[in-house]
């Protein structure tokens, strides 16, 4: 898993072997709030939720959105205007592994996806 700052196209890559490597970065304009290790499913996930900053200054010099990058070469986009919640599963046999659930901040349809995601079993 990579993350990209700035715009995909300009953005440098930077590897990411585990969920700690992650929040342990400087990710100027992104706060990362309520981590927490969950049980999904039978899998040990690391949940937490991603927002871009509301005071964050964004230029063209110095931008300030991210995105997911799988080795695979899927991209997800980190939006200014969604709230993200994300589960890393680092225990994976392919590497680590990230499901993502988005929407309008303020919207409720973040507290609806982790319901759902909750009812996923891996046994």
């Amino acid at each position: 898993m990579s993350i990209a700052g700035g715009p995909i196209a300009a953005g440098e890559l930077v590897a990411i072997e585990n969920v700690d490597q992650l929040l342990e970065m400087d990710l100027p304009g992104l706060e990362i709030a309520d981590v927490e290790v969950v049980d999904l499913g039978g899998v040990e996930a690391t949940r937490f939720d991603v927002t871009v900053a509301a005071d964050a200054v964004c230029t063209l010099d110095d931008p300030c959105e991210y995105a997911f990058t799988t080795s695979t070469g899927v991209t997800k986009e980190l939006s200014a205007t969604q709230h993200h919640r994300i589960w890393w599963i680092d225990d994976h046999p392919h590497g680590p592994a990230m499901m993502i659930a988005m929407s309008p901040k303020g919207d409720e349809f973040i507290q609806r996806a982790t319901d759902l995601v909750n009812t996923i079993n891996f046994n």
